[in-house]
């Protein structure tokens, strides 16, 4: 049986939401002791590419108003030196876009009951080598046996 929301959310003992972490304890029937584990709320693949659009069109506004200002201060150095102006200008405009590239943002998403169910039922799923599907229920059962 695969896992889905319906069926395994009786065996949730414990759920604690610290912003996209989840932390879970599941049981079974007869089992003695709660299996802990973690899920992660995380956004789609739409989501993810809207957020690192976001991301790159600020970068880039940060890039290219270094870029045109250190350009500007090196055409009035002029020669070798602006020159170096420019170049510092440059490489100061890629850092300063490549900072600007915000991986928690890209990964933020709200956070729906939708989406915090799948995560819950993914965790699930990495603990199954210790739960059977048996007689309309989960059942708890040692690995291997």
């Amino acid at each position: 049986m695969e896992p889905t929301w319906e069926n395994i959310k009786s065996l949730i003992v414990s759920q604690e939401q610290d912003g996209m972490m989840i932390k879970l304890k599941f049981q079974a029937e007869g089992q003695t002791t709660p299996l802990e584990t973690m899920a992660v709320v995380t956004p789609d693949q739409d989501e993810i590419m809207k957020n690192a659009m976001k991301q790159a069109g600020k970068a880039a506004v940060v890039s290219t108003g270094i870029s045109m200002a250190s350009g500007a201060l090196g055409g009035l150095v002029g020669g070798v030196g602006g020159q170096a102006v420019r170049a510092a200008g440059s490489a100061a405009g890629s850092a300063a876009a490549s900072k600007s590239m915000n991986m928690d943002k890209i990964m933020q998403t709200e956070q729906t009951d939708e989406k915090t169910q799948a995560a819950i039922v993914t965790a699930f799923g990495h603990l199954s080598m210790y739960y059977k599907w048996e007689n309309d229920k989960w059942v708890y059962q040692q690995p291997g046996a």
